[in-house]
């Protein structure tokens, strides 16, 4: 009867394992953190992951932000990334003040800090770049931010004409 139950259980068994083995390996999983999404928006405004769909303007789209001089940052995420508190962790991350806006798959929504932008504002330029392209959405929400926020570039961006502003991905 042992025999027969361990027979049974060995296949579920080794199924698990294997499991626990590819998440705990996967190089996606260790590179698309919050806290390595955070350390890339210290370094610039945008953050495309690499398992997301490209983001050709990211580059334009980054200079723009920081010739502006705001606290602008826009995420590219893959559509199934893990969303419970995430705009929080995001925020928490990065210890900026500013506007944060995600794009996971074709989902778009925006949170910020109110000292930049209200939260009456925030939910109006959502819902006025709702079902457009990613690179249509991104920019018209960008371009409108930036003429209605307050606060200022952090720092660390190093002012509007050092580098693209796209943050790699440190592997």
């Amino acid at each position: 009867m042992k025999a027969v139950a361990w027979g049974r259980s060995l296949p579920g068994l080794l199924v698990a394992l294997l499991l626990t083995a590819l998440t705990m390996v996967s190089p996606a999983a260790a590179d698309t953190g919050v806290s390595t999404i955070g350390r890339a928006l210290r370094e610039g405004p945008v953050y495309v992951d690499p398992s997301a769909s490209a983001l050709p303007s990211a580059d334009a789209l980054a200079q723009r932000i920081k010739k502006a001089d705001k606290p602008v940052f826009v995420v590219v995420l893959p559509a199934g990334y893990p969303t419970a508190n995430l705009f929080t962790n995001l925020r928490t991350a990065t210890g900026i003040t500013g506007l944060y806006a995600i794009r996971l798959g074709d989902r778009f929504d925006a949170r910020a800090d109110s000292s930049v932008l209200s939260n009456a504002a925030v939910k109006n330029l959502v819902s006025s770049v709702q079902g457009e392209d990613a690179k249509t959405q991104l920019d018209d929400f960008t371009d409108r931010a930036l003429a209605n926020m307050g606060g200022s570039a952090p720092a660390s961006w190093g002012g509007s004409s050092s580098g693209n502003g796209v943050s790699p991905v440190r592997r």
